[in-house]
């Protein structure tokens, strides 16, 4: 390849035989470029094996460049004579451009970028767009059009307001800019360059060419580009072989939407585009085949937000990814081997920006800059379009040398396969159950009328339209059909679903006809109309008699039945304030409809995004039910998160035992198939373990949503707490504020699921966020949870090691954030910080220690049994119970709150009484025998007393959690709760008076009978807070009211040397005794009992208690 100043006629064959060369040597096209005079001052020599082109295709490729073609001239075919191609027909043709005289001086000093140019396109490694002509008028070469090419398809994902045409033009009219970023980016990121003085000294250069920038589109293109530039912190650009990546700081973004991913990936090459986006450095999340051909951003981004708020159930932060093809086959198997292809190099480029770790130790890529810190934890999983390539992925990170090996991609041959564990799909079933058992219908074995968005083919719809024989399908559709069946029979409909999940490919075309009901249907996508029968109509209820497809869809989306269960991808659903714009997914416009218009009484959320956030709340707020998709479909994140980590500890533990099922252990290392079948025995307590998370997170959410109604300024400084920490930002999850939710009250929740949901994953996270680095983790309950977190099988294995696991600090301090969130809500921690001051650690000890004293986990575990239904079981006998009063109650959710009001007393009492911070073990041991003591002694000592305040108390929850089908046992535990809040009081006098915890205890409330204290706990506890001081008021009371009490008794034995009789006869005489029992006394008459009046209590029992002292 070369140029000459100037080619008359006779020096074409000596230009053509070059051409010929640069053919051999360099593939096609081969070049050769002369200066030629008169009105074209540039020719062009193209070589091509075979016959050459059609000029329509050359043409347009060489105009990009900025070449303008006046005329051409095929030279003669011929076989080549000098060596260079021997055997082979070249064609030679002559081109002649139009332009200026320093056109040929630009292409002389460019001609190997010229070529470099035309080949790369001509293979299909690159773009022909306008940007090509950057080689000649800003000197760049191939690769780094390439890159700017890239860094604007960036940008115009996302969401640069400019068309891709006009950012051409405005970025090839400043060649001199476009110059001047490229150089730039190689200041900062080529290896060796000259290091931060010259990219500053370059970056301020950019600034000022900026400031001459008068155009606002211009500046706004051009100071995004600048913008990216800056922000890479990582790119591929330098190392052979790879995709061309960048790794962008988005915090340098100010521009991008919230919420900011903590680390991004941007891959672009000219068969595909790439995104992957991580909210933290420990991240996890699936790699999507995308159809967003305009703003892949928009939809990755969506879905890390999703998986952030998911993850809160697992140690990694939220992590989304996703590429699109941009030149798809239209072939059905061409275009799954592109989208295979693609889907490797995306890998590889994700890997090759990846640090890896060797011998605990952090080691970085030979030849990559880096701007940023360690970055060695990268984790991918299964998504739309992507179920079959986790081997795939595998294999590329064995291949690589990375060092998580097959743990990099969960699922596959050697992991977890979610399909066929159908794990996602039970974990939203789990919601369902808990939906419809608060509507007092039993999820499993009674008839539901469902519509779905999905086809049996799929992983989430079609494992979860088998979750029971009694769900009437009488709608759905995807992206190819629409199934209707207005009147299923149950039996039959379900064995034609079972049979197309089976098929290894299926649609809803291949339903048997035979097993519709009548009037059904199965029509095309690509339907102009549907006529709809009158059966169609009368399920819908519709009137018309044909709709269009969209017409149809929404009509499907619309209809009056029980479950609305999505299990596709698309944002269907929003709320009646949102435009279409703002949902941020172009593809569903003309579908979506507004959440007002659903009358489904259940929404299941197997895909992410179906609806967007202010729907979701504003269905729950009309009487709808529904949780988020980030609680419904984290079964499957559980899961494949649970595998990566057991693979890690498999490794870190270095040895397996014996054959499976075996009872020795061996003494080999961990073998790639002995580790296999560790995992596959494992695999059914995985499931169940996740199922248990998936279940108590949906009952939680029903706990707090009741607890809520109750506090409603409590809330909402929880949620400004939440705010103001940091760590939830109300610009991208709203949530109501005081003001909303007092507006709220009286017509429906105060708090929805969905709102609450959003505040338990924020809480978790917080959690996380102080328990990682605490001391707490070394003690025993972190071992607990972490017994705990692993399946029994593997637990002697990889128990005692586990501590070599690099992220065993978060999962301990995650599956503890998770026990607490679950077990006592959001707000248990600033609710004891605001009443004590007690730091978080503190309040999460006190937890412990209190779950601990009162077993409230043997509760927990009776309460989440009970809560999971056996199939077939009515669930009105199961769960839920008419009961004197005519009150129905949900048994879970009753004793749960039981428990929650239990434990947050009792963890006030410690962190006020005793020293901090609290010693889990010794405190445990301080107060675990007299508590129990207490508790086999309490029913018979109060029926002994005649103590009818605390007896009718335990009793009436004994009656209603037994109406409601709670287990005896469970039943009696959960009502001694109520009362059992004395106990710390009780057995701290023992212990400091050597006295019998029985004879403290006969005392204790002998003495409450007598002045009638037991009914004023009552009515303290059971009158709302008119605001949140006053509830923050009330629970100091009692509190107080409980320690004065104690305090008297205290007294009162130490004074008569432990005869009560005694000393309550001394203290009458004194008249102690009567005036406490006549403000008792004048309490109970008045309606209502306000703070000052337990103030006054509390003064003359502390009175009292001096007098005697």
């Amino acid at each position: 390849m070369g140029g000459a100043d100037s080619a008359p006629a006779s020096g074409r064959p000596a230009a053509a035989d070059e051409a010929r060369a640069a053919l051999a040597t360099q593939g096609a096209p081969g070049l050769a470029v002369r200066r030629v005079d008169g009105s074209c001052p540039l020719a062009l020599w193209l070589a091509w094996r075979g016959a050459g082109p059609p000029l329509a295709d050359v043409v347009p490729m060489l105009a990009n460049l900025g070449l303008r073609a006046e005329d051409q001239h095929p030279l003669e075919s011929a076989g080549l004579g000098d060596g260079c191609i021997t055997g082979e027909t070249v064609s030679v043709d002559e081109y002649r451009i139009l332009g200026p005289p320093e056109l040929a001086t630009q292409a002389l000093a460019q001609v190997g970028e010229l070529g470099e140019t035309l080949r790369a396109i001509w293979a299909g490694r690159a773009d022909s767009d306008p940007l090509d002509r950057l080689v000649l008028t800003a000197g760049l070469a191939a690769g780094e059009v390439a890159l700017l090419r890239a860094l604007l398809r960036y940008l115009l994902h996302a969401g640069l307001p400019l068309s891709e045409a006009y950012a051409h033009r405005m970025l090839t009219a400043r060649a001199s800019i476009a110059r001047d970023l490229v150089a730039l980016f190689h200041a900062r990121m080529r290896p060796g360059a000259e290091g931060p003085a010259g990219a500053a000294d370059l970056a301020a250069s950019l600034d000022r060419d900026l400031d001459t920038v008068a155009g606002v589109d211009e500046d706004l293109l051009l100071t995004r580009l600048r913008d990216v530039v800056l922000a890479v912190v990582r790119t591929t650009y330098y190392l052979p072989g790879e995709a061309l990546a960048v790794k962008l700081d988005p915090g340098r973004l100010r521009w991008l939407p919230r919420p900011l991913p903590a680390a991004e990936v941007f891959v672009s090459t000219a068969r595909f585009d790439a995104l992957h986006l991580r909210a933290g450095l420990v991240a996890r999340g699936g790699i999507r085949w995308s159809d967003r051909t305009e703003d892949l951003r928009a939809e990755i981004a969506g879905l890390m937000k999703a998986q952030r708020v998911k993850n809160a159930l697992i140690v990694p932060d939220g992590a989304k990814g996703g590429y699109v093809l941009r030149r798809p086959p239209d072939d059905p198997r061409q275009r799954e081997a592109e989208g295979r292809a693609c889907y490797t190099a995306f890998i590889r480029a994700l890997l090759a920006l990846t640090d890896n770790r060797a011998d605990g130790v952090t080691v970085r890529r030979p030849g990559l800059v880096c701007h940023d810190g360690e970055d060695s934890y990268l984790v991918v999983a299964a998504d739309k379009g992507t179920a079959r390539f986790s081997d795939l992925a595998n294999a590329i990170a064995v291949e690589s040398g990375y060092w998580l090996g097959d743990a990099f991609a969960s699922g596959g041959r050697t992991g977890y396969d979610h399909k066929a564990l159908g794990i996602t799909a039970r974990g939203v079933w789990e919601s369902v159950r808990r939906h419809f058992a608060e509507l007092g219908v039993d999820a499993d074995g009674e008839p539901i009328t469902v519509v779905g968005i999905g086809d049996m083919s799929g992983d989430v719809f079609g494992n979860g339209l088998l979750q029971s024989d009694q769900l009437r399908l009488v709608a759905a559709f995807d992206h190819r059909h629409l199934f209707l069946d207005p009147d299923p029979d149950p039996g039959r409909s379900y064995a034609q679903r079972r049979r197309l999940a089976a098929l290894p490919t299926s649609s809803w075309d291949d339903y048997d006809r035979s097993a519709l009901s009548a009037g059904g249907g199965v029509f095309p996508l690509s339907a102009r109309r549907v006529p709809l029968s009158p059966q169609i109509r009368a399920r819908l209820r519709v009137d018309a008699e044909c709709l269009t497809v969209d017409e149809l869809i929404r009509s499907i989306l619309r209809a009056p039945v029980d479950l609305l269960w999505n299990g596709g991808i698309g944002t269907w659903v929003k709320a009646s304030r949102e435009d279409h714009h703002a949902v941020g997914d172009k593809a569903r416009d003309r579908c979506r409809v507004d959440a007002s218009e659903l009358r489904a009484r259940v929404v299941a959320e197997g895909g992410n995004l179906g609806l967007t956030e202010p729907a979701r709340v504003e269905y729950c707020l009309a009487g709808g039910r529904c949780n988020t998709d980030f609680i419904d479909n984290s079964a499957g994140v559980d899961c494949s998160d649970r595998e990566v980590n057991l693979k890690i500890g498999l490794a870190a533990a270095g040895r397996v035992p014996g054959p499976i099922g075996g009872s020795s252990p061996g003494a080999g290392p961990v073998d790639p198939s002995g580790r296999d079948d560790l995992l596959a025995a494992a695999t059914d307590e995985v499931v169940q373990l996740v199922l248990a998370d998936s279940a108590r997170q949906v009952l939680s959410l029903s706990v707090s949503e009741r607890q809520a109604a109750e506090s409603v300024e409590g809330m909402a400084r929880l949620t400004g707490h939440l705010v103001s920490a940091g760590i939830l930002d109300p610009s991208v999850d709203p949530v109501p504020d005081q003001e909303v939710m007092r507006a709220r009250m009286g017509r429906g929740p105060v708090l929805t699921r969905p709102e609450i949901a959003i505040l338990h994953a924020y809480g978790k996270r917080e959690v996380v966020g102080e328990l990682v680095g605490s001391d707490l983790l070394a003690e025993p309950a972190t071992a607990e949870a972490l017994d705990a977190y692993l399946p029994a099988t593997l637990r002697p294995l990889i128990g005692p090691r586990f501590d070599r696991h690099p992220l065993w600090r978060a999962i301990a301090a995650s599956q503890l954030a998770n026990d607490l969130v679950d077990r006592v809500g959001a707000g248990f921690l600033f609710r004891l910080e605001e009443l004590t001051g007690a730091l978080p650690v503190d309040g999460v000890r006190a937890f412990l220690i209190t779950r601990d004293l009162f077993g409230l986990a043997w509760v927990w575990e009776a309460v989440d049994g009970h809560h999971q239904p056996a199939a077939g079981t009515p669930s009105r006998a199961r769960r839920r119970g008419d009961v004197p009063g005519g009150d129905r109650v949900d048994a879970a959710v009753e004793a749960l709150l039981q428990c929650r009001m239990l434990q947050e007393y009792a963890a006030q009492w410690l962190l006020r009484r005793r020293p901090r911070p609290l010693d889990l073990t010794a405190e445990t041991m301080r107060y675990y025998d007299g508590v129990s003591e207490v508790a086999m002694a309490l029913p018979e000592t109060l029926r002994r007393l005649g103590a009818r305040e605390e007896l009718d108390a335990i009793e009436t929850v004994r009656r209603r959690l037994l109406g409601a089908g709670l287990p005896l046992r469970a039943a009696e535990q959960v009502a001694r709760l109520k009362v059992m809040v004395n106990a710390l009081d009780i057995v701290d006098v023992a212990l400091q008076h050597d006295i019998a915890v029985t004879e403290v205890l006969t005392e204790y409330f002998d003495l409450g009978v007598r002045l009638g204290l037991g009914r004023l706990t009552t009515r303290i506890v059971d009158r709302p807070g008119d605001s949140y001081w006053e509830t923050m008021a009330k629970a100091s009371l009692r509190s107080k009211l409980a320690s004065s009490h104690a305090r008297l008794v205290e007294a009162l034995l130490a004074r008569a040397g432990g005869d009560l009789d005694t000393a309550v006869r001394r203290a009458a005489r004194s008249g102690g005794v009567g005036r406490v029992r006549a403000v008792v006394d004048e309490v109970e008459e008045a309606s209502e009992v306000t703070s000052a009046m337990v103030a006054a209590v509390v003064l003359r029992l502390d009175d009292l208690a001096d007098l005697v002292s």
